[in-house]
C-alpha cells in the first residue's frame, strides 16, 4: 500500500511527504501505528524485493529509502497518548 503512489517514479523520496498525508487522512491512530510497525519490521527483517511485491520505476535501495522516511513521517503524524 505505502508504494503504490510511488510505483511509476524514479525518486520516490520526493513524494514521501505526500504520500504520508495521504497514508495518515482519515486514519485513527492505531491504524499508523500498525502501518508503520509494519514497514520497520519488512526493512528491517526483509522477507522479499521490493520488485517481487510491485513493478516500480525506483531501485531496490531507494524504495526501501523511501519507506524508512515515510515511517518516519507517519510516525511524527500520530498525535501522542495522553493520560499516561
Amino acid at each position: 500500500m505505502a508504494l503504490y503512489g510511488v510505483m511509476f517514479k524514479s525518486q520516490p523520496l520526493d513524494a514521501a511527504q505526500t504520500i504520508s498525508e495521504l497514508l495518515a487522512r482519515d486514519r485513527k491512530a492505531a491504524e499508523m501505528i500498525a502501518l508503520v510497525a509494519e514497514i520497520e519490521w519488512e526493512l528491517e527483517h526483509p522477507t522479499q524485493q521490493v520488485s517481487e511485491i510491485l513493478e516500480v520505476a525506483a531501485s531496490e535501495s531507494e524504495c526501501r529509502e523511501f519507506l524508512a522516511v515515510l515511517a518516519r513521517k507517519l510516525k511524527e503524524s500520530v498525535p501522542p497518548r495522553s493520560g499516561t
